[in-house]
């Protein structure tokens, strides 16, 4: 009997080799169709080039110098109904999955980037675990931006993700509002016992118009004097497409820390703000243009942490930085870019020339960055 088994299991195997049995049998999409569950990724990687000899770490993300680089290959799995339960896994590979690993997570070159159970009914979805942040008009995944490099707002001003729990309700088709409580700012694991509390609107009118604005409030340590304080960050992002081909965003963040930094007899409190413009542009189906143009108040060098020469008694930095970023996409899956980039700080903030034999430094108030970037998304 067991030979019998054997050789009718040989035969089948046969069959499947040779495509009697795999051209009746269904393609993995349409099992996963079937099943409610979407599968979609991307890889991407860039070369990035610095005219100074250090790269700056309000760029931090693009800092591997003059180097071929997989800077993401990302995933998702998610099977979220409009009513029910669902679920959503999305994982980060590459050098980016270090710079944006929470607290208590991943340090590596994967990150678990989201992970969350959810429940729908009506206009009311409530989600529960590891989530990407509301604040921002970009997001982590580079499929999602029209630049290769962040702004520094989305590097500095602003937090990743979340852990805790969400609540979306949509009364209207145009309108959803947002509740939610969290262990604060990119932190997986709560630093400290208060948490954060996140309040959204997300309003479109029209296809031509949309608006959203978000709160963070919450206790959070201080980085430099390590004094738990409230962190409070207000964002707004405003989208306005007068025709199909272009696209204006207009993007704005003010965030203060209380007792954050040293003053002259005791801690104080640190203020930061943020203008970003974008201008994307599409010429065709296959070539777009994005610019964007930025000023970051740092004004207490609590965000950046910029060295500089001239600090004296004046801590506050603003620092600017103009994009100008050309995209070529021969198919809906695959995409090409290029990039120049220009930072320019008030004060002498980037590292120009650096002689390790005798650790003398220069310094310089402006950086040039010149990127090349390829993507392919599925």
């Amino acid at each position: 009997m067991a030979m019998k088994k054997l050789s009718q299991a040989i035969g089948l195997a046969a069959m499947a080799m040779s495509g009697a049995v795999l051209a009746d049998a269904p393609k993995l999409s349409e099992v996963l169709d079937a099943s409610g569950i979407a599968i979609t990724g991307y890889v991407d990687a860039a070369y990035i080039h610095y005219n100074n000899d250090v790269p700056s770490s309000i760029n931090y993300f693009d800092d591997n110098k003059n180097t071929f680089d997989l800077k993401q290959a990302g995933i998702t799995i998610a099977s979220q109904p409009k009513e029910g339960f669902g679920a959503m896994v999305n994982l980060t590979g590459g050098s980016d999955a270090d710079k944006i690993h929470s607290v208590g997570g991943s340090s590596s070159n994967l990150d678990v980037t989201q992970a969350i159970v959810q429940y729908a009914t009506g206009p009311y979805t409530i989600i529960a675990g590891k989530f990407n942040t509301l604040a921002g008009a970009e997001v982590i995944a580079p499929t999602g931006n029209t630049n290769i490099t962040r702004s520094i707002a989305f590097l500095n001003a602003i937090p990743f993700t979340h852990t805790g729990v969400r609540l979306a309700v949509a009364p209207a088709d145009t309108l959803t509002l947002y509740a939610g409580l969290n262990n604060g700012w990119d932190e997986q694991k709560d630093v400290n016992s208060q948490k954060t509390v996140e309040l959204g609107v997300a309003w479109a009118p029209v296809s031509a118009f949309s608006w959203t604005a978000q709160i963070y409030n919450g206790k959070e340590p201080s980085i430099v004097t390590g004094v738990e304080g409230n962190r409070f960050l207000f964002d707004t992002v405003i989208t306005y497409k007068p025709i199909d081909a272009l696209s204006l965003v207009l993007n704005y963040d003010y965030g203060k820390q209380k007792d954050a930094v040293f003053g002259d007899t005791d801690t104080k409190d640190a203020k930061w703000t943020a203008w970003i413009a974008y201008v994307n542009y599409q010429f065709t189906d296959q070539w777009h243009m994005s610019l964007r143009g930025e000023v970051f108040d740092d004004k207490d060098n609590y965000r950046l942490g910029l060295s500089d020469l001239g600090l004296g008694d004046d801590p506050s930095k603003k620092t600017k930085e103009v994009t100008l970023t050309i995209g070529y996409a021969p198919s809906a899956n695959f995409e090409i870019r290029g990039e120049v980039r220009r930072d320019k700080s008030d004060k002498d903030a980037f590292v120009k020339t650096q002689n390790i034999a005798d650790e003398s430094e220069t310094f310089t108030d402006k950086q040039t960055v010149v990127a090349l970037e390829a993507y392919y998304k599925f």
